[in-house]
């Protein structure tokens, strides 16, 4: 939570320096060099791709010691499809227009 906590600060920090849209690639790219940019977006993409195939891994393996009857094949295709319904309605809801947003302070 620490960590969390200043690395949001420090975005916020960044974006305050650089207020154009992006993310950290954005930010290494202009602080430090173009190369160093391309890397970490790049490390980015790579690590949005790995972390759901490592716990889709991960918790199948857990679940089928838990319960060993379900084949480790069934586990990993009941996760995956939870998961990825879980991030597709969490998208839906975020992209659904609310009453009062942005907030006051926002605006």
């Amino acid at each position: 939570m620490v960590a969390m906590l200043f690395t949001a600060i420090s975005y916020g920090r960044m974006a305050r320096v650089y207020p154009s849209a992006g993310s950290a690639f954005t930010y290494v790219g202009r602080e430090l060099h173009p190369r160093a940019g391309y890397l970490t977006g790049w490390s980015m993409v790579m690590d949005y791709l790995l972390c759901p195939i490592i716990c889709i891994i991960w918790c199948s393996k857990a679940a089928g010691n838990i319960v060993p009857q379900v084949p480790y094949w069934a586990w990993a295709l009941f996760l995956a499809c939870l998961f990825t319904g879980l991030i597709c309605a969490a998208f839906k809801r975020r992209r659904a227009p609310t009453r009062g947003w942005p907030p006051p302070w926002a605006r």
